[in-house]
C-alpha cells in the first residue's frame, strides 16, 4: 500500500514507456521511495508462454538535491514466430543514488519452461524484491509424457512472487491442453500493494470444447490479460481427431488460411510485466477470441508479447513508502 501520500512538498513521477530517461532530483528532496517492475517475456508459437517480470522496492533512499538519476524501463519480449526459444524481457532499474540502487529483472528466455524475472535487488530501509512467475505446466491431450507451458506468467507482487495469489502479484494465464496454447499473464500496478490477480486455468484433465480461458488477473491495480475461449464449433472432417503431440498434420480444429499478421488480437501479457501467452501458428484452428466476437473467422491462434516494465518514484522517502 502507498503510505503517506500527499503532504507539503511531496510528489511522484512515473515512467511506463520502455526506454532510458534522466530525472533531476527536486530541490530540498533528500530521500525517495521507488518501485521498479521488470518486463515480461514474449511467447512462442510452439506451446511456449513467457514468464512474468520481477519487482523491487526501495524506501527512504538518500539522494542529493539537484543530482541526476538514470531511469531504465524494461522492454517486453516480442512474440517469437520462428524458433522455440522465447525472447526475454529486459530489466528496469534506477541508478545514480548516493549509495544504493533498485533493479528488477525481466523474464528470461527458455526452450521449454519460460522463466520469470528473478527477484532483482534493491537497498534502503524496507527494501524488498520478488520474482515473476515461471510459465505453469499443463499436459497436451491429457498425457503425462508431453508437457506444454502455454500460459503466460504473472508479474511479481509487492510481497510475494508472481502467480502465487499473494502480495498483490499478477496471476498466471490459462492454457488449452490439445494445442498447448494459452492466454497472457497479468501485470502489476505501480501505486503500492493491492489485491492479487487471479490465476487462469492450466488444464491437465479432460478437454471440453468451449472451456473458458481467462487471462491472468492484474495485481495491485495492474492490467489483466485478455480472455479467450477454447475452440467451440467445427465443420471440417478432422474435427476433434487429436494426436499428441500436436503437429502440422494432426490436432486440427478445422481448416483456414488467415494470416497471423492480419489478426488484431493477441494474448499479450498485462501491464506491467505480464508474460505473453503461447500460440500455435502451424496448426490451423477454429479459435474464439475477442477478435471473433460471434465464433466467426478461421485462423491459427495468435502468439502474445510480454508487457513492458515500469518505474515509479515518490518523495519524501522518509515519510512516504511502498
Amino acid at each position: 500500500m502507498l503510505m503517506g501520500a500527499g503532504g507539503v512538498g511531496g510528489g511522484e513521477e512515473e515512467w511506463t514507456t520502455p526506454g532510458t530517461y534522466s530525472w533531476t532530483v527536486p530541490a530540498d528532496v533528500t530521500s525517495i521511495s521507488a518501485v521498479v517492475i521488470g518486463a515480461g517475456a514474449g511467447a512462442t508459437k510452439y506451446w511456449g508462454g513467457g514468464g512474468g517480470g520481477g519487482l523491487a522496492v526501495t524506501n527512504n533512499m538518500p539522494v542529493t538535491p539537484g543530482s541526476t538519476l538514470t531511469i531504465k524501463v524494461g522492454t517486453g519480449g516480442p512474440r517469437e514466430l520462428t524458433t522455440v526459444y522465447r525472447v526475454a524481457g529486459t530489466s528496469s532499474e534506477i541508478t545514480g543514488m548516493q549509495s544504493g540502487y533498485c533493479q528488477a529483472s525481466g523474464a528470461g528466455m527458455g526452450r521449454y519452461m519460460g522463466y520469470g524475472g528473478s527477484a532483482g535487488s534493491s537497498s534502503g530501509n524496507g527494501s524488498r524484491h520478488y520474482s515473476g512467475a515461471n510459465t505453469p505446466a499443463s499436459g497436451i491431450e491429457g498425457t503425462s509424457w508431453y508437457v506444454a507451458y502455454g500460459a503466460g506468467g504473472g508479474a511479481a507482487g509487492y510481497s510475494a512472487n508472481g502467480g502465487t495469489g499473494q502480495g498483490g502479484c499478477g496471476g498466471n494465464g490459462s492454457s488449452e491442453e490439445y494445442t498447448g496454447t494459452g492466454t497472457g499473464g497479468g501485470g502489476v500496478g505501480i501505486y503500492g500493494e493491492g489485491t492479487s490477480g487471479a490465476n487462469g486455468n492450466a488444464r491437465t484433465g479432460p478437454w471440453q470444447k468451449g472451456t473458458a480461458m481467462p487471462g491472468g488477473g492484474g495485481g495491485s491495480g495492474g492490467q489483466s490479460a485478455a480472455n479467450s475461449v477454447a475452440p467451440v464449433n467445427c465443420t471440417q472432417t478432422n474435427c476433434y481427431s487429436y494426436y499428441s503431440p500436436v503437429t502440422y498434420g494432426y490436432g486440427a480444429h478445422g481448416g483456414g488460411t488467415m494470416s497471423l499478421s492480419n489478426q488484431s488480437w493477441y494474448p499479450d501479457g498485462g501491464n506491467y510485466g505480464g508474460g505473453g501467452g503461447a500460440g500455435l501458428n502451424f496448426a490451423y484452428n477454429y479459435w474464439t477470441s475477442p477478435l471473433y466476437s460471434s465464433n466467426q473467422g478461421w485462423g491459427p491462434p495468435p502468439t502474445g508479447s510480454g508487457a513492458g516494465g515500469a518505474v515509479a518514484i515518490m518523495w519524501p522517502g522518509d515519510s512516504r513508502s511502498y
